[in-house]
């Protein structure tokens, strides 16, 4: 296990790396004897050095890094115009039937700017990157010197006199969201001008006819959560729901069942049919009355139907009613057909949703269980739904447990995140972010590279059908539960992963990596997309790769096949040389077999031991074990040959 000294030497970019925390000064320190207040004053004045000398640094990088986006913002509408005047001049035919601009049309100086924009909005973007993790690193460099410091040293505690200083998370991701919503803005209207999708145009989307779905769900450590966002952001802009409003948006949903916890133990199961109910409102509840049901069902993949998620509003001033059985969803929608604001269509089935979720909640006693707050990101192109990408940062779990806690209302009458004033039993902060990639794509076409690159990097780990709810559930009712998620028994397991070097890092924005690449791809399945990498590159950083660790059976099973493929050949080998030894009346085929039998125990032994080597390594969730034999097949053939050569050598000697 790497120390977190040779850590912070090694994964701080090389030019920032004097600005960083001293962390092995200050350890030395700790260490020296005999530490007497003298010392302890020397320790505490070299840490407020030190983290005096993180901060400038921060602040100083932080305010170029805002004035470098200020200079590139000034200068988009400058070459947009050029390029526009440069297009009309030049070629009446400046744009495609979308209405973006064509590249095609620009003059040798337009061009030059445009690439110049291109390389500084990636480089200001790496930086962006490399700040956060330079500033997360450091944060927790000062954390664990801290710690160490209290456990090697009691009698001069300081981490309580640090205390105003870690709680205000000084270098939280947050202090970045502003800079990603420029540089998201920046990268779309560089998309515009390149003629790529961007959120100003109207793309025609996937034809519906042989659409493949696929949601992929991850958990993203807090240090890597600005990479993500901004890795993203170079191809997808943020989605903004509302002018004006938030782009990390609150979101809480209620989700309800009863005291056997019926519907989780369907839903664990995944039995054709089970239903899942919640009830979600957007940003501030102090700001909306407006709540939305929602119901999903799963459907099993031998129905030929796909799991559905229907919805309808309902105001907040009749949720307790409603749950009552006294309200009736009709009286709001007898008020929208008056107003005429949705087609009838829509109403009806309004109407059918409200009264079968109405009518479940009364049949089967649902009551709230069991509330989820968040904040979301979500990356889109408005008019393309091909590629959807949200990541949900702050997740907190809180348990509700019907209308007792409630005061007899739906929901309890907090003050949302960071829920401070509940009993601490009652919460769950979640260690990560949860990112969920969707896609849709025509059936035998790949992915975007882009994607396939962040799914496979060390930035995020997968956990397949994560759920909110089911996580929740197993946490606080643990002594009703039968069934738990496979991802329970992982949460101490840290998955942080080792950074790559930067100059083999597939997800780096600095690098070329042009999103013609990503478009063409998705339209034509038989275009091949251009690497990132150069070749060379890339096949080094395939050797290196650590091995993904599936979280189903698969690699558990293919050991086993393995072992049971050598396991077949050993004993074909021992049965060889026992009709050798017992059937043969000359001495040299039972010598023969002799030497067949200890070659097939050694390599029944030797392949045992190795079956449980991996076994280990994949119960670790160790990624970087060798889980390839590379030597041994040749020594085996090599074995097998000598083998055989000497038994013809002593037939025909004798």
């Amino acid at each position: 296990m790497v120390k977190f000294g040779d850590k912070l030497d090694s994964e701080v970019f090389a030019d920032w790396r004097f600005y960083s925390l001293d962390y092995k000064e200050l350890k030395a320190r700790i260490s020296v004897e005999p530490y007497t207040l003298t010392e302890h004053r020397e320790f505490q004045r070299a840490l407020e050095d030190e983290k005096q000398k993180v901060e400038a640094f921060f602040k100083l990088k932080y305010a170029e890094l805002v004035r470098r986006i200020e200079a590139m913002e000034k200068v988009i509408p400058s070459i947009e115009s050029a390029v526009k005047s440069d297009a009309n001049s030049g070629n009446p035919e400046f744009s495609d039937e979308h209405g973006t601009l064509a590249e095609d049309s620009l003059s040798l100086a337009q061009k030059f700017r445009l690439n110049s924009l291109d390389h500084e909005i990636g480089r200001v973007s790496q930086e962006v990157k490399d700040l956060a993790y330079f500033s997360g690193l450091n944060f927790t460099a000062v954390k664990k010197i801290l710690k160490k410091h209290d456990k090697n040293r009691s009698a001069y505690q300081l981490t309580n006199k640090y205390a105003t200083f870690l709680s205000s998370k000084p270098f939280n991701e947050s202090t970045y969201d502003s800079l990603i919503i420029r540089l998201s803005d920046l990268w779309d209207k560089v998309r515009y001008i390149h003629g790529n999708s961007s959120s100003m145009d109207k793309a025609d989307g996937v034809d519906q006819q042989n659409i493949v779905r696929k949601t992929t769900k991850y958990w993203v450590h807090p240090d890597n959560i600005v990479d993500v966002k901004v890795l993203v952001l170079k191809h997808l802009p943020v989605l903004i729901f509302k002018k004006g409003v938030s782009n990390d948006p609150a979101l809480n949903s209620i989700y309800f069942d009863n005291d056997d916890l019926e519907l989780y133990t369907e839903r664990m199961k995944r039995e054709e049919g089970a239903q899942n109910l919640r009830f979600r409102w957007y940003g501030d509840r102090l700001k909306t009355d407006e709540v939305w049901v929602e119901r999903k069902t799963h459907h099993e993949d031998w129905t030929s139907q796909k799991s559905i998620k229907e919805r309808f509003p309902i105001k907040e001033r009749h949720m307790n009613d409603y749950l009552a059985g006294r309200y009736k969803i009709k009286d709001a929608v007898e008020e929208l057909r008056a107003k005429g604001k949705k087609k009838e269509k829509d109403l009806q089935d309004m109407q059918r949703l409200g009264d079968e979720v109405q009518k479940m909640v009364l049949e089967k006693n649902l009551k709230p269980m069991i509330r989820t707050s968040y904040n979301r990101t979500a990356f889109q192109l408005p008019a393309d739904a091909r590629v959807r990408i949200s990541l949900d940062t702050d997740l907190t779990l809180v348990r509700e447990d019907g209308y007792s806690r409630n005061n007899g209302n739906w929901r309890r009458q907090e003050n949302g995140f960071p829920f401070r004033e509940l009993p601490k039993d009652d919460v769950i902060y979640f260690p990560y972010a949860v990112l969920e990639i969707k896609l849709q794509t025509q059936s035998g076409q790949e992915a975007p590279q882009w994607a396939v690159d962040l799914a496979n990097s060390h930035l995020v780990e997968e956990v397949p059908k994560f759920s909110k709810f089911h996580h929740a559930i197993a946490n606080f009712h643990y002594d009703k539960v039968d069934k738990v998620p496979f991802w329970f028994y992982q949460m101490d397991r840290s998955i942080i992963k080792a950074r790559p070097p930067r100059h083999l890092d597939p997800t780096r924005v600095d690098e070329f990596d042009s999103d013609d690449e990503d478009d063409s791809s998705m339209n034509n399945p038989s275009t091949a997309s251009i690497p990132a990498l150069n070749s060379n590159a890339a096949n080094a950083l395939r050797k290196n790769a650590p091995v993904k660790i599936d979280k189903f059976g698969k690699i558990y099973f293919s050991n086993e096949r393995t072992f049971l493929r050598w396991l077949n050949l050993s004993i074909q080998m021992i049965s060889l040389s026992a009709l050798m030894i017992n059937l043969s009346e000359e001495q040299t085929s039972r010598l023969v077999g002799v030497v067949f039998a200890f070659i097939g125990a050694g390599v029944l032994i030797y392949n045992l031991f190795i079956f449980h080597v991996r076994a280990h390594g994949l119960r670790l969730h160790d990624s970087t074990a060798s889980y390839e034999l590379v030597v041994e097949p040749p020594i085996v053939v090599g074995v097998l040959a000598a083998a055989v050569g000497m038994s013809f050598y002593l037939r025909f000697s004798a």
